[in-house]
């Protein structure tokens, strides 16, 4: 089980801000799922496999709420949304040497104040390298449905460089 409170925040360099500042978001968030769908648990699933197909899906699935009211650092700002849901899916591949290669799809919803729904939906291609304790590499992620209105990437695409601590 998960539990957190989340602010994220997005700019934007192709559109000016709006006239109260940036966009963000502040929100309450529960969720389940088995341990290998977190990024925190991936080194351990990992470290049990040595050059080897695994073979093994994991997922998991949030709710939250987003904070409402007076416009504060605790409060979201310029955003409409009141609830949120979504889930990770996650398909691990195997480990070869110290390089491991998952798939994970990942869907997001939004519901605003006037009873909208948005959604993302997006598979994320992962390869990391492993070390005793840490882990680095690269990822493409393609969006191959965006129906959120403040940072549309509707069939975009994007490579990435991630680390885990």
């Amino acid at each position: 089980m998960n539990i957190s409170y989340n602010h994220e925040s997005i700019y934007s360099v192709s559109k000016a801000e709006e006239i109260n500042g940036a966009y963000w978001q502040n929100s309450f968030r529960i969720g389940f799922g088995s341990r290998g769908a977190y990024n925190l648990y991936l080194y351990s699933v990992y470290k049990q496999h040595q050059n080897e197909f695994i073979n093994k899906w994991d997922m998991q699935l949030n709710v939250g709420v987003f904070r409402r009211g007076n416009e504060t650092i605790w409060v979201a700002r310029n955003q409409d949304y009141l609830w949120e849901c979504f889930n990770l899916i996650r398909y691990h591949i195997g480990v070869f040497q110290k390089w491991t290669f998952f798939m994970s799809v990942k869907n997001h919803w939004w519901i605003n104040v006037n009873n909208e729904i948005e959604n993302k939906h997006s598979i994320i291609s992962n390869s990391l390298f492993l070390t005793k304790t840490k882990g680095f590499g690269f990822y493409y992620r393609y969006v191959f449905s965006d129906r959120s209105v403040p940072d549309n990437e509707d069939r975009l695409g994007s490579l990435g460089f991630k680390v885990l601590f």
